[in-house]
């Protein structure tokens, strides 16, 4: 499943969440990026799930970028 272009584009993590999320999950919550870790993580939570509601994350997903 990928998520909306507008939505990625406004977060400008298009590269990052376009392709990672499980088909279970509907809406991207936030996505993080720590650089101490140099690790990406993309909260996520289930459809019909109010945006607001953060004790309701379904999902975390890793992704350790690569920095040429």
């Amino acid at each position: 499943m990928r998520m909306h272009p507008a939505k990625l584009e406004a977060w400008g993590e298009a590269e990052f969440v376009a392709t990672i999320m499980p088909e279970s999950i509907s809406w991207l919550h936030t996505v993080h990026h720590d650089a101490l870790t140099n690790v990406r993580v993309a909260y996520s939570i289930g459809a019909g799930v109010e945006s607001g509601k953060a004790a309701n994350v379904l999902a975390c997903r890793k992704t350790r970028t690569i920095h040429g």
